[in-house]
């Protein structure tokens, strides 16, 4: 998930955003067009994945521990010094994230189990907005007042989808419950991310981060006896399939556009991921949201939408 937009330019300065660098005109359209692609159809592969037998905490599992293998001999060739310097400090701030990583995905994925593609989605991307509040209580920074509006209108849709109940005798909806809550366990992650980022590069914290949160997914199918064997070839093809799509082509492509692309326009189109993701699901799946649901999601959109995506900066008039 992309580091959310930052509201204001009175935070310290070292929590600031790096200014987007300049890249070639034909690497932007590229790069979104992955996001684009990466975030609609990671959840389906996700879903294919359980309809085939893959319990969600496996899926995790195979997520963090196949990405760490993959990046790390880049991460040692390139990184080695700079994680042999690691404070303890740092460490416990890395175990922390990962540890949130893993409740951000675990809860992602059993949402699903539990409601639609298109309502887990929806309400997964409001990250952004539980991301400022622990900058508010913590740094100080101070928002305008549309992010406020933003969140008010976001928990309305939340309260919405939530009250339109799920499978049959729901009196709330348990699966966007778990996806708000799941939203709310990425936004912890991305905060202590900013920490950490100011210490390591991007490649240095994703390997650390990723590394813890295989080990302590890997405590989480010990605790629930889930074994990595026996199970499906198709669903174990699916499994690899969200690693691909959402971990290694996803993620490193926003990593990629984070340095060089406003903010604005990455919520944008994680935004319209949403509207994609819950067509795919229809077309592949057969998965249509209930009204209810439908209504809650469009509400939850605005807000985020409100809150996230800033407006061009007016330029005072020259006296003639």
């Amino acid at each position: 998930m992309p580091i959310p937009p930052r509201y204001n330019e009175r935070m310290p300065s070292r929590y600031r955003p790096r200014q987007p660098r300049v890249s070639s005109p034909w690497h932007i359209p590229l790069v979104l067009a992955l996001i684009l692609a990466a975030a609609a159809i990671a959840p389906i592969c996700v879903r294919r994945a359980q309809l085939a037998g893959i319990p969600s905490p496996l899926i995790v599992w195979l997520r963090l521990a196949l990405t760490t293998a993959v990046l790390t001999p880049f991460a040692w060739r390139r990184e080695a010094t700079a994680l042999r310097q690691l404070r303890r400090r740092e460490l416990l701030l890395s175990l922390a994230a990962g540890f949130w990583l893993v409740c951000n995905l675990l809860l992602f994925f059993v949402a699903l189990e539990h409601t639609n593609v298109f309502v887990t989605t929806v309400l997964r991307r409001t990250t952004p907005l539980w991301t400022a509040l622990p900058e508010v209580w913590l740094l100080g920074v101070v928002f305008p007042r549309r992010l406020w509006w933003g969140i008010a209108i976001t928990l309305l849709g939340g309260a919405i989808v939530a009250a339109s109940g799920g499978s049959a005798g729901e009196v709330v909806s348990l699966g966007a419950l778990i996806a708000l809550l799941g939203a709310t366990c990425e936004a912890s992650y991305l905060f202590l991310g900013r920490f950490l980022s100011t210490r390591l590069t991007a490649l240095a914290y994703s390997w650390l981060v990723f590394a813890w949160g295989a080990l302590i997914s890997s405590a989480v199918l010990w605790l629930l006896r889930i074994p990595l064997g026996g199970h499906s070839l198709a669903g174990y093809g699916w499994a690899l399939s969200v690693v691909i799509v959402g971990q290694l082509i996803g993620h490193l492509a926003i990593n990629w556009s984070v340095a060089r692309l406003h903010a604005t326009t990455l919520s944008l189109v994680m935004q319209l991921s949403v509207v994609l993701s819950g067509l795919l699901a229809w077309l592949w799946l057969a998965e249509l949201p209930l009204p209810g649901e439908a209504l809650g999601s469009l509400v939850v959109l605005v807000g985020v939408a409100l809150a996230t995506l800033r407006r061009p900066l007016r330029r005072p008039l020259r006296a003639s």
